[in-house]
């Protein structure tokens, strides 16, 4: 989201955490990230399904908390 904020409207892009993945895009031979976190908690608005995942090169674990 941080990224779409940057490219459509750069007045966002200041108040939203994170860091853009576009120079990963423009440049694939620049080294990556270790491992990322995910976290979901809601599919459509009203179905409470709170999920969280963590990835690495070589693991990908996801849990799904209980409801």
């Amino acid at each position: 989201a941080a990224t779409e904020a940057r490219a459509h409207r750069p007045e966002l892009a200041a108040t939203m955490p994170g860091e853009s993945l576009l120079p990963l895009l423009d440049a694939p031979g620049l080294p990556g990230r270790d491992h990322v976190f995910a976290a979901h908690s809601f599919h459509q608005i009203t179905n409470y399904y709170p999920m969280r995942a963590v990835r690495t090169n070589q693991f990908c674990h996801k849990t799904a908390l209980e409801q």
